[in-house]
């Protein structure tokens, strides 16, 4: 894991505070990098339909000099990593082959695990987990398509402890946070972090003093400002195929990678209760094949 993240990772960490100008050029830049290198400012700004002054505050919202410095931080990630798909190489299209189609999904998703594994901050994992170790009662939450995520971080989570929980209804989820017990953590799971029903949640958690970890595609936003430690999934985003999945690719690499530091610093506890869960769930499935063999 590194701690100073890239060029590509510090623009896409960025996405939600640029202008719509800002985003054109941001989305050039991760969508076309080998082009940079190539490209005088005038070229980018008239591929992005922006001005030169305009690709000059780009790179000054990246805390860059300017544009001569943003095109050497990119070549230098080109000529470091070898992980970075483009999205003209994968974009699938209706000539593929059923292989072709499948090497190129394969290929994105290579990428983006590299990229969250490569990007994650060891501090904030470090600090996550902490948290979650010191925790009498932990609840997961998402909305929409991340509530999906909330749910396999507690069935992960629910075999070392009794503690972790998930509500799937919007409103048992307000009720859950407005009655927190003491000591309780709060794991919110969110694309932007800007979202209004997350962000009450979020604002009656802390009304109960619990703890908040955010996991989310953003390193700033209104949740971040809230949580206590804010762990970044990114992946660079494609808004017209395959985002959405490589993001929640990176979300299910960060549970787990939490749930096996989790396992290492309390290796007692998780062996008794994953061996216990294992004979419940065992014991089951056994009595149901006799009953159906009787």
């Amino acid at each position: 894991m590194q701690t100073a993240p890239d060029i590509f990772a510090r623009i896409s960490s960025k996405m939600n505070l640029f202008s719509k100008k800002e985003r054109a050029i941001a989305s050039y830049v991760l969508t076309h990098p080998h082009d940079i290198p190539h490209l005088a400012i005038s070229d980018l700004a008239e591929k992005c339909d922006a001005s030169d002054a305009t690709i000059f505050r780009f790179c000054k919202q990246l805390e860059l000099r300017g544009y001569p410095e943003l095109r050497m931080q990119v070549m230098q990630c080109l000529s470091n990593s070898s992980e970075v798909a483009l999205a003209s190489d994968t974009a699938i299209e209706s000539h593929n082959s059923l292989n072709e189609i499948m090497d190129k999904l394969l290929s994105v998703s290579q990428s983006a695990l590299a990229r969250v594994q490569q990007n994650l901050n060891e501090t904030d994992i470090d600090r996550a987990v902490t948290l979650l170790c010191k925790a009498d009662y932990v609840q997961f939450v998402g909305f929409g398509n991340m509530l999906l995520s909330a749910m396999e971080a507690r069935i992960r989570f629910m075999r070392l402890s009794y503690k972790f929980h998930c509500d799937i209804d919007h409103q048992l989820q307000g009720i859950t946070a407005a009655l927190l017990p003491s000591n309780s953590l709060v794991v919110f799971f969110s694309y932007s972090g800007s979202t209004n029903d997350i962000l009450e949640v979020a604002r009656l958690a802390r009304q109960r003093n619990a703890k908040i970890i955010l996991i989310s595609r953003y390193a700033k936003s209104e949740l971040a400002d809230l949580a206590d430690c804010t762990i970044v999934c990114d992946v660079i985003h494609d808004v017209h195929q395959n985002g959405l999945l490589t993001f929640k690719m990176g979300l299910l690499y960060i549970i787990e990678v939490l749930y096996a530091e989790y396992c290492r610093r309390n290796p007692e506890e998780a062996e008794r209760n994953r061996r216990i869960s294992s004979m419940t769930i065992g014991g089951r499935v056994a009595s149901q094949v006799e009953l159906e063999d009787g």
